[in-house]
């Protein structure tokens, strides 16, 4: 027996039997091992917890290899509706133009009209319009174009929201000489049977110069749409950007791992509604311009 009385055999059993947690070790336990089960399912668990990861819901995170993207609203209704009804009339215009024709030069005429309408109704959405149809947003510096166009080799480079730098370069040529082709034509004369609606505020010379630009502004335009679409056929063959689809249907989708800034765009209904105003007094400034002036 040791000091206290008891028998040795009773000592060296009672060391041997396992110990009984008490509640609170029981708690802790059960703590410990459920966080380390949350963290683990949360993100890959390499034994060590970094708390400025966070999940894709929460903010930028640290991509595994696989691509996480999701879609944005990028173009509104009156510029992907101004945007198709542009390529119809112009289209027409030049179809039209080359081939003459008394009832078709008339057709070509009001085609004229209602581009020109769409153009100066398009410069003033590009002030009063959503975020990534206004010209602050897509207009760029001759530096950063040439930055730009220096990164296409790149696969990895960034995904732009809206028009990219060159994009929106080509849209500003477009527009300029869509404008100078509507406005041209208002004062054309062909010696034959067509006169613009505004011939009479020039002399003959100066409307057949009109008439000599008129032409030459529609195979330039023609050499840009080229250049344009040659954009779109390398972007979805290089790239494998689909340029086409966010213009009918408004969305673009884009990688999280870009961690793009984006801006919810305005109400669907109040940028309808503006565009809708706005083209309304475009269609009124112009009616008047050939009626009247």
């Amino acid at each position: 027996p040791d000091s206290m009385g008891k028998p040795l055999w009773v000592i060296a059993r009672a060391s041997s039997l396992p110990e009984i947690p008490t509640p609170a070790t029981r708690f802790t336990r059960s703590f410990f091992s459920n966080m380390i089960l949350v963290i683990a399912a949360s993100q890959k668990f390499d034994g060590s917890f970094n708390p400025s990861k966070r999940t894709h819901q929460g903010g930028p995170i640290k991509m595994s290899d696989e691509n996480i993207s999701k879609k944005i609203h990028v173009w509104d209704i009156p510029v992907r509706l101004f945007h198709w009804s542009l390529v119809a009339l112009f289209c027409f215009s030049f179809y039209s133009g080359k081939t003459g024709g008394f009832e078709l030069m008339d057709y070509h005429m009001y085609s004229g009209y209602t581009v020109l309408t769409l153009i100066i109704f398009r410069i003033l959405w590009g002030f009063f319009g959503g975020r990534y149809a206004r010209f602050s947003h897509f207009i760029q510096s001759p530096g950063r174009i040439a930055k730009y166009l220096g990164s296409l080799k790149n696969a990895t480079e960034k995904t732009t929201i809206g028009h990219n730098p060159a994009g929106g370069l080509s849209v500003v040529i477009m527009l300029l000489l869509l404008l100078g082709q509507g406005l041209t034509g208002l004062f054309t004369n062909d010696d034959i049977m067509l006169e613009g609606p505004l011939t009479h505020l020039v002399s003959y010379d100066q409307s057949r110069s009109l008439t000599g630009l008129h032409e030459t502004i529609s195979w330039l335009l023609v050499g840009v749409i080229g250049l344009h679409i040659f954009a779109i056929v390398f972007y979805r063959v290089v790239r494998k950007v689909n340029l086409v689809k966010p213009m009918v249907t408004g969305q673009v989708e884009v990688n999280i791992e870009d961690e793009v800034e984006h801006q919810a765009a305005e109400g669907t209904m109040v940028l309808f509604l503006r565009g809708v105003g706005l083209l309304a007094l475009c269609s009124g400034f112009v009616y008047w311009v050939i009626n009247y002036l």
